[in-house]
């Protein structure tokens, strides 16, 4: 009983101080270096859809942030912005990453994205770990936590909103591989394709490690490549065509 209630108390402590460090990463993720700054790559233009390419295919974060903040009328956007100006934790957070206050729920939603995708991430980390691993679960939670404090070296120049989020897909469908949930591995893996084009690098990782007769017989091999390759194809042709549009 005694050790259930250590143990308890260990996943819980664990748990909090990952969601904790998950939220101040994504602080600095999104504000040092930050997500504006790139010319016609930034968030302001990712967000409209006026990017360059091939910035403006990475169009899975964006056009969700677009969609969700369509309904958002001109009135209840100036009322945010003046409720944002005269909230000093607002003010100060938007003034020192040079945000502009009347984008206010565009930045809000993309905060809560890449929140979501770091919680999103560390699941799939375990989720992949406790799928070639049976080691330590402490050890696993302090290679996991490592993961975690492993990120910031990268924010380097402009970060991009579809970073996190590739990140997150791309374990995820690392796990999906690995434990052979193929069609959940295909909707990640078209979900992904939207976010970046990067995600092809899965396809590769399949046809290296299948392409052993002991892990998959050829009639499956070839039937789940080319599902990957016929995803991939029909989404970057989809791509294209809406940004030409």
């Amino acid at each position: 009983m005694q050790y259930q209630v250590i143990k308890w108390l260990y996943r819980s402590l664990y748990l909090i101080l990952l969601v904790g460090m998950a939220g101040l990463i994504v602080g600095m993720f999104l504000r040092s270096p930050g997500i504006i700054g790139d010319g016609r790559a930034d968030f302001y233009h990712q967000i409209s859809g006026t990017a360059e390419r091939p910035f403006a295919y990475r169009t899975l974060i964006p056009t969700t942030i677009r969609m969700l903040t369509i309904p958002i009328d001109d009135t209840t956007r100036e009322s945010l912005a003046e409720w944002g100006l005269g909230n000093p934790f607002v003010y100060d957070v938007f003034s020192t990453s040079a945000w502009r206050i009347d984008w206010l729920p565009e930045f809000v939603l993309a905060s809560m994205l890449m929140f979501l995708a770091v919680l999103g991430w560390l699941w799939s980390l375990n989720y992949l770990m406790t799928g070639v691993y049976s080691g330590n679960r402490y050890g696993m939670d302090a290679l996991i936590f490592l993961g975690l404090l492993g990120l910031p070296p990268f924010f380097t120049a402009t970060n991009y909103i579809y970073d996190i989020p590739a990140l997150f897909f791309f374990t995820l469908g690392l796990a999906l591989m690995i434990r052979r949930h193929w069609i959940a591995y295909l909707i990640v893996f078209f979900l992904a394709c939207l976010n970046k084009e990067t995600t092809i690098l899965l396809t590769m990782i399949f046809v290296l490690y299948f392409f052993n007769q002991s892990r998959m017989n050829r009639r499956e091999y070839i039937q789940w490549l080319v599902a990957q390759l016929l995803i991939f194809g029909v989404v970057r042709i989809f791509l294209m065509f809406w940004c030409l549009g």
